[in-house]
C-alpha cells in the first residue's frame, strides 16, 4: 500500500511537470508568431537596402569612372515601366553600363527617378533633383524598420509636392518617411543613387 501511494504521488508530480512544460511551450510558440513576422520584415528590408546600395555602386561606376552625367543614368526601358533598360552606356543594368543586376522589389513597389521627379534632398548635393530609387506602398512597420536599421528617427510626415527641397531628413542619402500625396499618405523609402 505504501509503495502504491508513493507511485501515485510520483505519477502526479510527473503529470504536473509535463503540463507545465506543455503550457510553457504553447505560450512561447504563441509569442514567436509576431517575432517571425518581424524577423521576415527585417530580412526583406535588409535585402532592399542591399539591392539599392548595389545600384549606388553601379551609378558611382558610371559617373566617376565612365564620366556619365547623372541625368543620363537610365534604369528602365521607359519611365515607370518597371522593366530594366537593356542597352546604352548610361544604363545601370548593362555590361557596358553600370553592370548591376536587376531585381524586382522585395518590400513595397520599387520605382526609379532622375529629373522626372523633382526630388532634391536637403543638404545632399545641390538643390538640383537627385538621381534616386524609392520603394513605396510600405506598411508603417516596414518604414520604421528601414529607419531603425539606418539609425534614424521614426518616419516623419512631409508633402514632397509642396516642399522643395525635401526636408524630412536633411543630409540623409536614404530614409523612410510618411509622404503626403494629395489627400492620401504613403510610407516611402528613398535611396539617393547619385547626388546632384
Amino acid at each position: 500500500m505504501k509503495c502504491e501511494k508513493g507511485n501515485a504521488l510520483f505519477l502526479i508530480l510527473i503529470a504536473v511537470a509535463l503540463f507545465a512544460a506543455l503550457s510553457y511551450a504553447v505560450t512561447q510558440s504563441g509569442r514567436s508568431g509576431g517575432g517571425v513576422d518581424k524577423e521576415d520584415t527585417m530580412i526583406k528590408v535588409a535585402q532592399t537596402i542591399q539591392y539599392m546600395s548595389s545600384l549606388t555602386n553601379a551609378a558611382t561606376r558610371l559617373t566617376i569612372i565612365d564620366g556619365i552625367d547623372p541625368t543620363n543614368i537610365t534604369f528602365e526601358t521607359t519611365p515607370l515601366s518597371h522593366k530594366p533598360c537593356i542597352n546604352g552606356t548610361g544604363c545601370l543594368f548593362t555590361s557596358e553600363g553600370g553592370g548591376a543586376a536587376w531585381q524586382n522589389e522585395v518590400v513595397g513597389t520599387t520605382r526609379y527617378a532622375t529629373t522626372s521627379w523633382n526630388f532634391s534632398v536637403t543638404d545632399v548635393g545641390t538643390t538640383a533633383a537627385d538621381v534616386l530609387t524609392y520603394t513605396y506602398n510600405l506598411t508603417q512597420s516596414e518604414c520604421e524598420q528601414f529607419n531603425k536599421g539606418l539609425g534614424l528617427s521614426a518616419p516623419v510626415a512631409e508633402d514632397p509636392d509642396s516642399t522643395v527641397p525635401y526636408n524630412a531628413y536633411p543630409g540623409e542619402h536614404y530614409a523612410c518617411s510618411d509622404m503626403i500625396f494629395g489627400a492620401g499618405t504613403n510610407f516611402v523609402y528613398y535611396h539617393v543613387i547619385a547626388a546632384r
